[in-house]
């Protein structure tokens, strides 16, 4: 069975494109916590690939080990 990498991650649609070149790119987390980054001299390509193993990180940092 396949292990869903993105549970409990909500990618939003789209990349906001900021006047000075950055990307802006959004999630929600657990349904309750939004989430985004701000990549600079990145293609969008690159910055995605990078936003979803933050968005891993983060989402990470919710589950506390006993």
């Amino acid at each position: 069975m396949k292990k869903d990498i993105y549970k409990n991650i909500d990618f939003h649609g789209g990349v906001e494109v900021n006047k000075n070149g950055s990307l802006t790119m959004y999630a929600t987390i657990y349904d309750t916590d939004l989430f985004k980054m701000t990549y600079y001299d990145y293609d969008i390509s690159t910055a995605r690939s990078l936003f979803k193993k933050a968005c891993i990180e983060e989402r990470d940092t919710y589950i506390i080990n006993k």
